[in-house]
């Protein structure tokens, strides 16, 4: 309750000997009706600056999750829908090398011994020499790979599926080649541009050393009874593996190479979120 002090013969305040005055209902009621609007008030402009940060960090994954790049294509090459086993494309600008560790670009606290196995977090947080998974064994019928190819291949492979080599030389075989790290896909691919990380399903393998590549160098006779061939190098961080069918690649998360993606340079936002403090990306 609310009350004033006032002097019981002057009706004056005062310090010293007063009496206390209830105020009159109907304007207690009013006095209480205006503390209630205040508080509705402010708490209601506290949830709106929440759900404003909020809105805006879902925009701005919105605007990453859906980010598609500008690259030169081929003239004759029309985009249908996207694949079902294109995830997205990441922009380069949020991948490992770019991340400046600054509030809201931090790099995995965890490094090299990172567990997580989300295509999009290797593909941020890993891509360089990361290899997510150990050597390949039984215990991995479903394995992360990352192939390189040109721009504009990477574009039309989201737009239909991964095609497989079959112009000589061949070293595993006619197939669709994987290596077990980004910067491990260098100095195999022929093409360049942009990155492919995947989840592929390995199904039966036939591993062998480089001794042996002669069984299965410019061949799909294992085809009949491998899926995949799955080369054991000297030195672990070079094992690669050639799958024998668009099938067994499951999903995959796309970047393009700064010099061959326009859009991020063309829209400013090469710069524009750099070291955001909302978390964001």
């Amino acid at each position: 309750m609310i009350s004033i002090r006032s002097n019981s013969s002057t009706g004056t305040t005062t310090g010293s000997t007063t009496t206390t005055t209830p105020i009159p209902p109907a304007q207690q009621k009013k006095i209480d009706a205006a503390f209630a609007l205040l508080i509705v008030s402010a708490t209601g402009a506290l949830l709106s600056a929440v759900a404003f940060v909020e809105l805006s960090e879902r925009t701005a994954q919105t605007v990453w999750w859906a980010y598609e790049p500008i690259v030169d294509a081929n003239p004759s090459f029309s985009e249908p829908p996207l694949s079902p086993k294109h995830k997205r494309f990441v922009p380069y600008v949020l991948i490992e090398k770019f991340r400046t560790a600054a509030i809201g670009n931090q790099k995995c606290k965890n490094g090299n011994g990172c567990k997580e196995r989300e295509l999009e977090h290797i593909v941020i947080f890993h891509s360089a020499d990361f290899r997510p998974q150990p050597r390949w064994s039984p215990d991995y019928p479903i394995y992360i790979g990352f192939h390189r190819t040109r721009a504009d291949f990477a574009i039309s492979i989201a737009h239909s599926d991964m095609n497989i080599s079959q112009t000589p030389p061949q070293m595993l075989g006619f197939g669709i080649y994987f290596a077990r790290s980004i910067t491990n896909t260098e100095g195999k691919a022929r093409e360049a541009g942009a990155y492919i990380c995947a989840e592929v399903r390995m199904g039966k393998v036939l591993m062998l050393t480089r001794s042996e590549l002669h069984i299965v160098s410019n061949k799909n006779s294992w085809w009949l009874e491998y899926d995949t061939v799955y080369l054991k190098h000297e030195q672990e961080e070079r094992d690669e593996f050639c799958v024998k069918s668009s099938n067994q690649v499951l999903k995959w998360i796309i970047y393009i190479e700064a010099e061959k993606d326009k859009k991020l340079a063309l829209y400013g936002m090469d710069v524009e979120f750099n070291d955001t403090q909302c978390y964001c990306v």
